[in-house]
């Protein structure tokens, strides 16, 4: 459920700031192309330092600082004006956005390969990379529904105006923080029990 859920906001968020780039900021596709770069670097290094230290950290703990740190992508998004600066919303975001779906996806499959036999662990990495994409389905969907709606109610008379696009993002992006929040309770009560994972065993 948590890899479901925070796919979801993952995906949302990431569509929706292409939205914002160009149809509220008025960027080309490709500036706003470039401005997601920063998710490719740090998702690297996210994936990087969790690959070197889950065997050290305990699971549960590991995901529950991610997800923490992920929760201020949405904020930071759902306060952003207009014309704000990229380096001061949408940049942090950006990166941010990444750390927690990483953190997890890595988790979990390690969980997932120690809980299963060999015979059945690539049916259920299957079913785990099948659940997070439709997490992202779901999540884009739902999302698009509330922006659409908060935007046709929007006190602009012209709905395809940036201020009137804004209020709906606005409004998808706190659904994708109470989304990451949701995660963040359901991590915290469901890995409770695991402890360090990846540790060799002889």
């Amino acid at each position: 459920m948590d890899v479901f859920l925070v796919w979801g906001a993952f995906q949302a968020i990431e569509t929706l700031l292409t939205f914002f780039f160009q149809d509220v900021q008025l960027l080309s596709a490709t500036q706003a192309s470039l401005r997601f770069m920063p998710a490719a670097i740090f998702g690297l290094i996210t994936n990087v330092v969790v690959g070197l230290t889950v065997h050290k950290v305990r699971a549960n703990w590991m995901v529950i600082g991610a997800m923490v740190i992920t929760s201020i992508a949405p904020i930071l998004v759902a306060v952003m004006k207009i014309r704000a600066s990229y380096w001061e919303y949408a940049f942090p975001a950006i990166a941010l956005n990444v750390i927690g779906p990483d953190t997890l996806f890595t988790v979990s499959n390690l969980v997932i390969t120690g809980a299963f036999p060999k015979k059945t662990q690539a049916v259920a990495g299957g079913v785990f990379n099948t659940v997070a994409q439709i997490g992202k389905s779901v999540g884009l969907a739902l999302s698009a529904v509330i922006s659409a709606s908060i935007t046709r109610q929007s006190v602009y008379p012209d709905k395809l105006s940036p201020p009137a696009l804004m209020e709906g993002y606005r409004a998808a992006f706190w659904f994708c923080l109470a989304t990451c929040l949701a995660t963040l309770v359901i991590s915290s009560w469901g890995l409770r029990s695991i402890g360090k994972i990846g540790v060799k065993r002889e």
